[in-house]
């Protein structure tokens, strides 16, 4: 379901920490044990898959937003660029620093989830989590702006 071995490392690791925290949950008359894991995996997996749509799709809106076709010397256009720039950057600066810092070094300086999650000493997992969520922050603010 995955194609990324990363990703898919995350998941394993997920379905983990999901199972310790819901063992007690586990009913033996219910299912067998390799049946009950194998549910979690499948959910963990399916949620990443729609966190990962999501977070492509707002990424797509974002630079819509940001480029018009054969408008770059128009200095309307620049200006309103320049502002809408200007607007997100002030919706990030309301952000929890980690969802900044990563939505900055994921949009700005172009690093992959890998390279931040080094960086950060933190999960690649938690990285998508943390940019997955400030999309969803910053495309709210917009909308409650009426901008997008």
């Amino acid at each position: 379901m995955i194609q990324s071995s990363h990703l898919a490392e995350d998941i394993v690791q997920e379905t983990f920490l999901k199972l310790y925290d819901n063992i007690n949950n586990y009913k033996e008359q219910k299912a067998k044990f390799s049946t009950y894991l194998y549910k979690i995996a499948y959910n963990t997996t399916l949620n990443t898959i729609r966190s990962l749509k999501k977070e492509k799709d707002l990424l797509r809106n974002l630079k819509l937003n940001l480029q018009a076709p054969k408008l770059y010397d128009d200095p309307y256009y620049q200006l309103e660029k320049q502002e809408f720039i200007n607007i997100i950057k002030d919706i990030i600066t309301l952000l929890p620093l980690a969802e900044g810092t990563i939505f900055v070094l994921k949009t700005e300086s172009k690093m992959t989830y890998n390279e931040i999650a080094e960086i950060l000493d933190i999960s690649r997992r938690t990285v998508i989590r943390k940019m997955n969520s400030a999309l969803k922050k910053l495309n709210k603010e917009l909308k409650r702006l009426k901008i997008i």
